[in-house]
């Protein structure tokens, strides 16, 4: 339980995992419009969720607790992705607005 919180001193960890979401999103993924963009958020933050979990010790975790880290995994993809489509929105999104 000592490991959930307070957050991790190490910046660099959060540095890494908002590039690999943000890489991920827009090199691999690549969404043609924001709304395809939240569907594929949801798989990648349960796959983060999933991949995450055998590290924590599940013995001493709760049903709450686990839900709890699979929401704050999909919040941060989500916001990540958001921000992605704000600052650079896909390359059809960009055409119709500039016509």
């Amino acid at each position: 339980m000592n490991e959930l919180w307070p957050p991790h001193q190490h910046f660099l960890i959060y540095m890494g995992f908002t590039c690999a979401l943000y890489y991920l999103f827009k090199y691999i993924l690549q969404p043609k419009s924001y709304g395809q963009l939240l569907l594929m958020t949801v798989p990648v933050s349960f796959l983060i969720s999933a991949l995450l979990s055998p590290v924590m010790r599940m013995g001493e975790m709760h049903l709450f607790l686990l839900a709890l880290n699979s929401a704050h995994c999909f919040l941060s993809c989500l916001l990540v992705s958001t921000i992605l489509f704000v600052f650079n929105p896909p390359v059809a999104v960009a055409k119709e607005k500039s016509e």
